[in-house]
């Protein structure tokens, strides 16, 4: 049922990351997002918990009400102490699920000179399994409501697409229900994962169609409201149903919750990688002394800075890779 949300439309958050290198090593970070406050505060972790980070918000509102949230982060890395790996707290459910990177920067002495070598790997995210499912079952209705609106569709036309986006979540749900099941202690085995396989495909079928199609006609502030609720029932008839699967091995219920709450976390996931294909990065590096090289695609570098510019679903199925050296030359 979260697929539903697809037919809302996405706002655009842009990400705009300095990364000034001092001489010594010292590294001064500054991160800015900006877009809704909703876009801001929820999906990938955006320094709602600062930890270490100085975190100041900005919000301006323009003439049409509609308000734009900047968040600006800085934080001062000492020579020799390690990069943030991610933009959660290291104690907050989001930590291991948020996008998460890796930063180096190696200082080389050299006869002829002080050599810096910058590296920033930003993790993949996996997208390709459930993006064939979209590709193969969705995206003829998707283009559809590009071209015509929902309500505008004579009712053969909106229940298909309901239907399609029903058939899609279900798919989805088997996708991270299978990760789920090999992410639990002990993974479950694999003729408990096939009858859960078969719970899952079960109770999609059982979704009632016409319903979703009187969902997807509401306004948007009651078509929430209903999403919401038809979400948890479907929520409550899996945990029902996978708990009755589970019960001979487990009667007190607990394999049931533990497999769930996995699901709740691989489903979290997921969503936070949906959600940074609409965004966009901007990343500058300052280095001491004369780039020598680097592997940006958005233009030769500039007083001793590489500038980087890429979409978030550049994430999808690979790392984002950013290298830059530079030296300072020996008199």
């Amino acid at each position: 049922m979260v697929g539903l949300g697809m037919l809302a439309l996405l706002g655009c958050l842009k990400r705009e990351e300095t990364i000034r290198i001092e001489p010594d090593g010292t590294a001064h970070l500054q991160m800015v997002f900006n877009g809704n406050p909703d876009d801001v505060r929820t999906g990938d972790a955006m320094l709602e918990d600062p930890g270490p980070w100085e975190v100041k918000d900005a919000i301006e509102t323009d003439n049409d009400g509609d308000e734009d949230l900047t968040r600006t982060a800085t934080l001062t890395v000492p020579p020799g102490e390690e990069f943030p790996t991610h933009f959660a707290g290291d104690d907050t459910e989001l930590a291991d699920l948020c996008l998460a990177m890796s930063t180096s920067l190696e200082i080389e002495e050299r006869p002829d000179g002080t050599y810096y070598h910058f590296r920033r790997v930003y993790h993949r995210r996996d997208w390709a399994r459930i993006d064939y499912f979209r590709r193969k079952f969705v995206e003829d209705s998707l283009k559809k409501l590009e071209e015509e609106d929902f309500a505008e569709l004579n009712e053969t036309g909106q229940w298909q697409i309901a239907r399609d986006l029903l058939d899609l979540e279900g798919l989805k749900t088997l996708v991270l229900a299978e990760a789920a099941a090999k992410a639990v202690e002990p993974p479950l085995r694999q003729d408990d994962r096939l009858a859960i396989h078969q719970v899952i495909a079960g109770v999609f079928r059982e979704v009632d169609t016409d319903r979703v199609v009187k969902i997807l006609l509401l306004d948007d502030d009651q078509k929430d409201v209903e999403i919401t609720s038809a979400v948890q029932e479907v929520r409550d008839e899996l945990e029902r149903k996978v708990n009755e699967v589970l019960f001979a091995r487990d009667p007190a219920g607990t394999l049931g919750r533990v497999f769930m709450d996995q699901f709740e976390r691989e489903r979290r996931r997921y969503a936070i990688s949906e959600d940074l294909a609409d965004e966009h990065w901007a990343v500058v590096v300052e280095l001491p002394g004369r780039i020598l090289g680097h592997n940006s695609l958005a233009g030769d570098p500039d007083d001793g800075e590489v500038r980087w510019e890429f979409d978030g679903d550049a994430l999808y199925d690979r790392d984002e890779v950013l290298l830059a050296t530079s030296v300072v030359e020996r008199d």
